[in-house]
């Protein structure tokens, strides 16, 4: 029985590694980079044809007022001092783990007291406390940052539209230049694919 208990992932490591893992899946979108494949959703879908395009009268104001929201969406989008605070504690926290790993191990192996099993089911316990708060607030984070991924792919969809209905009106191309996508899918050059 001893032997299956030092070889046994407790309950907190499995929840150090889950936060982790939410941790590493929110990071790239709260720094901006680029998703990794595994991150990475599928391809881009065209314009959707509930899409509205912006009417053409308003297409310079409504492009300006974008300007404004994406650079409050950065601000939004930064890292967060709870999510940074718990990025910086992450390697105190595998320390911690690591260390009481290996106590909990050789106290199993010298038959503690019920005092000692006690105390080490607090030690652990109360990591796995703290992992749960942590995977709350980087849950909700995530959720935050889905939900603002969610209404760019909405944005793009109706920037797409209203460049397609601009030139299908014939609007002059400086109307219709504007008319472009923001966000994350938007090339660097400022053109569309």
């Amino acid at each position: 029985m001893a032997a299956r208990a030092v070889g046994a992932r407790p309950a907190a490591w499995s929840g150090a590694l889950w936060a982790l893992a939410v941790w590493l899946t929110v990071l790239p979108a709260a720094t901006g980079a680029q998703p990794t494949p595994a991150t990475t959703a599928g391809p881009t879908a065209a314009p959707t044809a509930t899409a509205a395009p912006v009417p053409l009268p308003e297409i310079a104001t409504r492009s300006d007022d974008l300007g404004v929201y994406l650079k409050q969406l950065e601000e939004r989008l930064a890292p967060t001092e709870e999510t940074q605070t718990i990025e910086a504690q992450l390697p105190a926290l595998d320390d911690r783990i690591r260390g009481l790993r290996a106590h909990t191990a050789s106290a199993i192996s010298s038959s503690p007291s019920l005092h000692e099993v006690d105390e080490l089911l607090d030690q652990w316990r109360s990591l796995q406390d703290g992992l749960s708060d942590w995977g709350t607030t980087l849950t909700a984070r995530a959720t935050l940052l889905g939900q603002e991924l969610q209404g760019l792919d909405e944005l793009r969809s109706m920037w797409l539209a209203t460049r397609e209905s601009a030139k299908a009106a014939g609007a002059p191309a400086e109307l219709a230049g504007s008319a472009r996508p923001a966000g994350p899918h938007r090339p660097r050059g400022g053109e569309l694919p």
